[in-house]
């Protein structure tokens, strides 16, 4: 009865360690075109912050703005939001992807200072 026991808590431990590999599914944004729309996304709500409007006027004008960058990119906000939770659901991958859209956006702000102090 032991050995059972101990059989069948070795199997459930062994199981929960097993890395399942994940299929990628056919309507996945591949990781260079999500890195790309939210570099966008990030600059779009940095330009609202930006004016200092009210909160209320500031959400009607990101959607829009968040429109314009699904056209942009030529995808909907449906396969956006689904890749974004795929991504999710792995928070290494999803850090990967971060860390690149926070690495562009450093060499924006920088190109940008560079580009202010020549002038």
């Amino acid at each position: 009865m032991n050995k059972k026991i101990i059989l069948f808590a070795g199997i459930i431990l062994f199981s929960c360690i097993k890395k399942e590999t994940r299929e990628k599914p056919p309507w996945l944004l591949e990781r260079d075109q999500m890195i790309g729309f939210l570099i966008d996304l990030h600059l779009a709500e940095a330009k609202l912050v930006k004016l200092g409007i009210k909160k209320d006027s500031t959400e009607k004008l990101f959607k829009a703005m968040e429109q314009r960058l699904f056209d942009k990119h030529e995808i909907s906000d449906s396969i956006y939001f689904k890749s974004y939770n795929y991504y999710l659901e792995d928070i290494k991958e999803m850090k990967e992807i971060y860390v690149a859209v926070v690495d562009s956006l450093n060499v924006r702000e920088q190109l940008l200072k560079q580009s202010k102090t020549k002038k």
